[in-house]
């Protein structure tokens, strides 16, 4: 018995992973990038990373995490006009209006404030 196990898996093994490796793997990422998957993850880590750099500037304007205690809506301003600067096709792609921007980015702007000024 333990002879016929032995010797289906050495032949199942084998050729599950050349199934695994020329079929479902390369069939997987096709699917990701059909279906925006990966598209949509690179877009996230852009808007992320405009929104973290539109908090900063917007703070800098602004004279400083020191100067402003709160979010303004200077500051605010400036970071949604840089978003849409750094990163247009992100936001027309998903129709990110500036109200919606400005949802995403007052967040940040906050953390970099309590950041300074802890």
């Amino acid at each position: 018995m333990d002879n016929v196990l032995d010797i289906t898996l050495a032949i199942v093994l084998p050729l599950l992973a050349t199934v695994l490796t020329t079929i479902a793997i390369p069939a997987a990422i096709a699917w990701l990038k059909a279906n925006n998957v990966i598209k949509d993850e690179a877009r996230a880590n852009l808007l992320q990373s405009a929104l973290e750099n539109a908090a900063l500037t917007a703070i800098a304007r602004a004279g400083g995490a020191r100067v402003i205690p709160a979010v303004t809506s200077d500051a605010t301003g400036a970071a949604i006009a840089y978003v849409k600067s750094s990163v247009p096709d992100t936001v027309k792609t998903l129709g990110l209006s500036d109200s919606k921007i400005a949802d995403l980015v007052v967040p940040h702007i906050q953390r970099q404030i309590d950041r300074v000024t802890r």
